[in-house]
């Protein structure tokens, strides 16, 4: 079965010389089968436009950014994913988050 979606997705910004970085966290349902997350951010709530992508694995309960622009609004959703299909997408609390 397709996996549940993750649960109380929130987000982070600590600034890190000239860019910040953001740090995304969630929760897993007690019944997940998930083989890995996908985390997406954009700088408008459609994600019309992706400004990053990234993936970790099964059990994986938190993602750190590269470096990103400061003074910026970003938006952050999650997915979870495994053979059969993916879940729908949770938004970030803040939605968004601006960097610092």
């Amino acid at each position: 079965t397709v996996p549940p979606a993750p649960a109380n997705v929130r987000v982070t910004a600590v600034r890190r010389g000239g860019n910040a970085r953001v740090t995304v966290d969630w929760m897993q349902a007690l019944t997940s089968n998930e083989s890995g997350f996908v985390i997406q951010w954009s700088t408008n709530p459609g994600f019309t436009t992706i400004a990053g992508t990234g993936t970790v694995g099964e059990n994986v309960l938190q993602y750190n950014t590269g470096n990103v622009a400061r003074n910026t609004s970003f938006y952050f959703r999650v997915m979870a994913f495994n053979a059969a299909g993916q879940s729908v997408w949770t938004n970030a609390s803040p939605f968004p988050i601006t960097t610092p």
